[in-house]
């Protein structure tokens, strides 16, 4: 996936981490959690309805918003987010993105740039909800981990 300024690499998750796309995971980089964006095809399949809740506000800047933005743009128009049968062919070209073996099982994807991971969990099925998406600070999350890695040294 490509705009005209940012080269945006959209692949399956790996399976540690599927644990990014839940709220309510305790092994999220709390200090790299930017927020989520939550949404459904509606009724029809067609319409797209969102909603953003946010987690740490002081890093939804404009540039986060302006990336966030061109993300979603672009999932819309290459296919993942265009609609549910769009999502739902998708998702089934890439069997190695399923995340749980129910009947109706999700799929996990990470579309990355290089200042911002996007965690993004369909369901692509009629229902409730059809995508999660949890946006994380890269600069951020290698702050945390590096002051855990230093917790644990000095242990």
């Amino acid at each position: 996936m490509q705009n005209k300024d940012k080269n945006i690499s959209l692949r399956p998750i790996i399976d540690d981490e599927a644990k990014l796309l839940y709220s309510d995971s305790n092994t999220k980089s709390q200090d790299a959690w930017i927020g989520r964006l939550r949404g459904d095809f509606g009724r029809n399949g067609g319409e797209f309805w969102h909603t953003w809740f946010s987690h740490v506000e002081e890093l939804q800047t404009q540039q986060f918003n302006d990336i966030l933005q061109e993300v979603v743009d672009l999932l819309r128009k290459d296919g993942l987010l265009k609609n549910i049968a769009a999502m739902r062919a998708y998702c089934l070209q890439h069997p190695e993105s399923k995340i749980n073996e129910d009947n109706c099982p999700s799929y996990g994807f990470i579309a990355e740039t290089a200042e911002y991971q996007f965690y993004i969990r369909c369901f692509p099925y009629p229902g409730d909800y059809h995508f999660n998406i949890y946006a994380y600070s890269r600069s951020h999350q290698q702050l945390s981990m590096e002051q855990k890695c230093m917790i644990l040294e000095l242990e």
